[in-house]
């Protein structure tokens, strides 16, 4: 497979997907619609979502596919998002379980950068080492040294230091632009979701009590033509990020896929599937079933950010890093 598909990009759309879903005649969809309103609504500041992968098989010409696939299959993942609208901050906590450990990935966003929780920059940064080690050489040291001298409880890198890499990658988008488009209102209206959903048949909607389900199955498309029939899967993709997903997928074919999505209107908790075998152009393959439990809720807590002094900005990380080089070179001279 010349490059195995973008599980992230694939999970994007199933975790988007799970913040929406219902199923049943013109009245399930309705209910379903109203639902999704609702949790668009600011107030509903907390998101939890839980992303497993049930099922990942890879045929292949290329053998670190089938590697991936099988470090990926029965991984997990849980994110709690906290948003602060008032004071422009977003708290991700969550967890990720890969291969059988599980790792942290706590971070923080707002106007002034980005905070990564130090325990689990340590932890990732324990099991990739033998991976940087062989990309970096004799430089690993530089990198031990700067994860080592990390001493408080949260890294931050500045938005000017976000932007400067930001302008090395050549992105068009600065840190203000990102936080921005993050602390929008996400509220939604009713008119613009019916227009979304007009297509889809009022047949793929059902509901019992509380509950209303939305299933939609397509066989031997192609990944431009099922993502168009699926309302909301591309709504957190970015303009250039939807243009890099259709890219990559240009020469792949979805063969089948189903996706299932129950919703609680009450509870405004929502359980999806999705299963879906997808071939390139060479007939390699990849057959996966991703499940999603997702809930909104008012959350009373308000995300903040650190304090001071429980932050280490990258810059005062690299100046110790210099100092405690310079340092060593001295005594050995």
């Amino acid at each position: 497979m010349k490059k195995i598909i973008p599980l992230t990009m694939i999970g994007l759309s199933a975790l988007t997907l799970s913040a929406c879903s219902k199923k049943d005649d013109a009245a399930a969809k309705k209910a379903y619609i109203n639902s999704i309103v609702e949790v668009s609504k600011d107030d509903y500041n907390q998101q939890e979502v839980k992303l497993k992968v049930d099922k990942l098989e890879v045929s292949s010409d290329d053998k670190s596919d089938a590697s991936i696939a099988k470090m990926f299959k029965d991984s997990e993942m849980n994110i709690t998002m906290n948003t602060n609208y008032e004071s422009r901050v977003l708290d991700f906590d969550g967890s990720i379980k890969v291969s059988g450990q599980k790792y942290g990935l706590n971070m923080l966003m707002s106007d002034k950068g980005f905070y990564l929780n130090s325990d689990d920059l340590k932890s990732i940064y324990k099991v990739a080492k033998p991976l940087v080690n062989d990309k970096v050489g004799d430089y690993s040291s530089i990198f031990d040294s700067m994860v080592d001298g990390i001493d408080k409880p949260y890294l931050m890198m500045d938005k000017a230091s976000i932007n400067s890499y930001s302008d090395e990658a050549d992105s068009d988008e600065s840190w203000s632009e990102t936080i921005d488009d993050i602390f929008k209102s996400q509220e939604l209206s009713k008119s613009d979701i019916e227009k979304e959903y007009k297509d889809v048949d009022n047949s793929a909607f059902t509901q019992k009590g509380n509950e209303v389900t939305f299933k939609i199955s397509e066989k031997d498309v192609t990944f431009d033509a099922l993502l168009k029939k699926l309302p909301g899967a591309t709504a957190e993709l970015s303009k250039t990020q939807l243009k890099d997903l259709m890219s990559q997928m240009k020469d792949y074919k979805v063969e089948q896929m189903e996706f299932v999505s129950t919703k609680n209107i009450k509870t405004q908790e929502t359980k999806s599937t999705i299963t879906a075998k997808i071939t390139d152009d060479d007939k390699n393959s990849i057959d996966l079933k991703l499940s999603t439990d997702a809930k909104a809720s008012k959350a009373s807590k308000k995300a903040t950010e650190p304090a001071t002094s429980k932050t280490m900005t990258l810059e005062d990380l690299q100046n110790k890093v210099i100092e405690s080089l310079t340092a060593s070179t001295e005594q050995a001279s």
